[in-house]
Order: structure tokens, then sequence, then C-alpha cells
């Protein structure tokens, strides 16, 4: 559950106008920020076998460990394995070129999505 909280700085005087205000915004720990792929950009040989490892998903969160799930969705030639971006079948020559997807971060409560590509 996120939670926004808005803060108003004033000044001694009630009177006087609002100095500042700041909205605060409370997610869980756990909740996906940011995901990046270590390598960032990779090159797979077109005679790769099925499991081959392409990627890692590293997850940024609002504080703890990541502890959702990572799925993909797009191009059939990738799948998940844990934290990392694998090949679902052995590439032949016929696979050369360029290959997208689409890659969730998710919490029971939070989502986050991030376009992958080779």
């Amino acid at each position: 559950m996120t939670a926004s909280v808005e803060v108003t700085a004033r000044p001694a005087a009630t009177t006087a106008p609002p100095a500042a205000k700041l909205t605060v915004t409370v997610v869980p720990p756990g909740t996906p920020m940011a995901i990046a792929f270590e390598p960032p950009t990779a090159k797979i040989p077109d005679n790769s076998p099925a499991g081959f490892v392409i990627a890692k998903a590293v997850i940024t969160t609002a504080g703890g460990p990541f502890a959702g799930t990572l799925a993909i969705a797009g191009d059939p030639i990738f799948a998940v394995n844990g934290m990392n971006i694998v090949l679902a079948r052995a590439l032949t020559p016929a696979d050369d070129g360029t290959h997208n997807a689409t890659v969730t971060a998710a919490t029971p409560t939070h989502a986050l999505v991030a376009r992958f590509a080779v």
C-alpha cells in the first residue's frame, strides 16, 4: 500500500501564507523502483543453447530486498530463471536480428516495467 502525506511549513505567525509544501510518498520496503540489466547491452552468438544467460535483472527497491516476481513477455526466445533473462530455446542463424521484450518486476501491490532488447 502506498501512502502520501502533504506537509506544509509555515512561518511562526499563523496568519502568514505557507512558505513551502512538500509531498512525501511512502512505499513499502521491497517495492520495485527501477530495473536495470547487467550487462546493459548484450550480444549473443546465434548458436547459443537454451538456458544461456543473456543478462541479470537488477531491481532497485524502496529499501529492503526485492521479494517479488520477474516476468518477461514479447519475443518467445526469452525466458526468466530467477533474476536472469535466459534463452528459452537454442538459437540458430535464422534468429539473427533484434529481439524485444518487456520485463516486469512485480510485488502484490506494485509492478514496474522495462524494455529489454538484444
